[in-house]
């Protein structure tokens, strides 16, 4: 089946996107090969010229490192991925899943884009998360905002981010960028996970 033959089922703005596999985690050119008629219709006007067929995508997207690193993950990993991405110089949210295709090219992968753009974020659309999650995350919120001492309740956050992700360590830290330091000023460790204080790497650019 060709590209337009797969590009006629989908009513939402879609096209099939390609990228170059250059080496191992490695990529170069990724280009927008084909495009259903709403993303033609689309691409004519925000860039009020036509879309081409196997244009470099920042014709038809702003250059994003996000995107590509999604791109390379779905067409050449063959990772479904769905996510958000802030067009901050446009103002815009990218509501985006990628689909990964077969490709016979060796080093050539290929995937299907489709997109929708909104000039806010979609809150309701984006609160894809359990009510448990959010009950957590907003009860982190008031912690923090209410605390009288900040740095008891920095730590009680942390503690409570490290339990919701059920990750063994969670911390903050602070950048100095004119000093080129770095210092933890909060962390949380599952009980049992050993932890020293000057675990950061040491250098030019941080210092424990």
């Amino acid at each position: 089946m060709s590209f337009d033959e797969i590009l006629k089922q989908y009513k939402a703005k879609t096209c099939i996107v390609s990228i170059e596999k250059t080496g191992e985690n490695k990529y170069g050119n990724i280009k927008v090969v084909a495009g259903n008629q709403a993303h033609c219709d689309d691409i004519l006007h925000i860039t009020g010229h036509p879309f081409m067929p196997g244009c470099p995508y920042e014709f038809c997207f702003p250059k994003n490192q996000n995107f590509e690193d999604y791109v390379y993950r779905c067409a050449i990993g063959g990772e479904p991925m769905h996510s958000y991405v802030n067009l901050y110089e446009m103002g815009l949210w990218l509501n985006m899943f990628l689909v990964p295709l077969f490709s016979e090219e060796e080093n050539v992968g290929y995937c299907i884009y489709t997109y929708d753009v909104k000039p806010l974020q979609d809150s309701e659309k984006m609160s894809d998360v359990s009510s448990d999650v959010s009950a957590k995350v907003l009860q982190t919120c008031i912690k923090l905002r209410g605390a009288s001492d900040f740095d008891k309740a920095i730590n009680e956050v942390v503690s409570d981010i490290r339990e919701i992700c059920d990750s063994d360590e969670c911390c903050v830290v602070h950048l100095n960028h004119d000093e080129k330091r770095c210092h933890m000023f909060a962390k949380s460790s599952r009980e049992g996970i050993f932890h020293a204080d000057d675990e950061f790497p040491e250098g030019d650019a941080c210092s424990g």
